[in-house]
């Protein structure tokens, strides 16, 4: 099977991951989460990694550095997460996800359940085996261009 020149793979990924934040953030919205995609992720990212700095947080989440201090700030004023001056090294803040933050992503987690499993029904194991193979190729020769440049 050949891959039509005419289709760009960028173009594809990016229409998928512009859709499916749009609908994540109708679906915070709906249901009064007061949460937007960005600092959803910015929480997860959290969830895993308590306590890391920022400069982590950016590399993680993919988003620059000023980007991140912005979600951030904004997400300390709501009490979701907490800025402390790290030990090692003062110009650095390290980020924790905060009780109120821990218990945005426990509301959060059905929702998105629920809008995963509903995409995932609509193809086969196989096909989803087959899309993560797919994706996983295609983020590595991504980062090798990547570093070439």
């Amino acid at each position: 099977m050949t891959v039509s020149a005419e289709i760009p793979i960028g173009g594809m990924l990016g229409r998928a991951s512009h859709k499916m934040r749009l609908l994540l953030d109708k679906v915070l919205v709906q249901n009064k989460l007061d949460l937007n995609v960005e600092q959803f992720l910015l929480l997860k990212c959290l969830s895993f990694n308590d306590g890391i700095n920022q400069q982590e947080l950016s590399k993680i989440i993919d988003r620059d550095k000023t980007t991140i201090a912005r979600i951030v700030s904004k997400m300390e004023k709501k009490n979701m997460v907490l800025r402390i001056h790290s030990k090692e090294d003062k110009r650095m803040n390290n980020v924790y996800i905060t009780n109120l933050g821990k218990d945005i992503l426990v509301n959060v987690d059905p929702y998105l359940k629920t809008i995963n499993d509903i995409l995932k029904s609509s193809i086969t194991e196989e096909e989803f085996g087959v899309l993560q193979r797919v994706l996983e190729k295609l983020v590595d020769q991504i980062e090798i261009l990547d570093n070439k440049l």
